[in-house]
């Protein structure tokens, strides 16, 4: 899938938990100092995650989306912590993409890299989506949009 945004010049701003931001190192990144286009965090009862997002095309909609995740479990509780990008492209339809799973246990963060393209519609919305699960059952979730 790709996305449709113009990206201006980059800066630097701390990411704020349940924030979403335009340019951003994020402070408390596993890849301390890595700058990342967009970004967008959520955080619901054990679990945590965050997104760094640049594109890696100039096409418009159908740009090419690299994605870096960090998914925390927050709490000793058996479950794990799961994250996912989701999208809407330009007929209005929600993308939700494949999870991806933190099963390392209470306080451990794992670091997922992956992309999104949507060469037919477009990615004209992108965000998080953070869940606490076990299994195929999810639990509770919080979902950011970057725009």
């Amino acid at each position: 899938m790709s996305c449709g945004a113009a990206i201006g010049a980059l800066a630097v701003v701390a990411a704020l938990p349940g924030s979403a931001q335009a340019a951003s190192v994020h402070a408390n990144s596993a890849r301390p100092g890595t700058v990342y286009s967009y970004y967008a965090d959520c955080s619901t009862t054990g679990a945590y995650g965050y997104v760094g997002l640049t594109t890696t095309t100039n096409n418009g909609p159908s740009n090419k989306w690299s994605a870096s995740f960090e998914i925390k479990d927050t709490l000793a509780d058996g479950k794990h912590a799961q994250a996912r990008l989701v999208t809407t492209d330009a007929t209005g339809h929600q993308h939700d993409w494949s999870w991806h799973y933190n099963t390392s246990g209470n306080g451990v963060t794992v670091v997922v890299d992956t992309t999104a393209q949507d060469t037919t519609n477009g990615i004209v919305n992108l965000g998080i989506e953070v869940a606490r699960g076990s299994g195929s059952t999810v639990d509770n979730t919080c979902t950011n949009w970057v725009f």
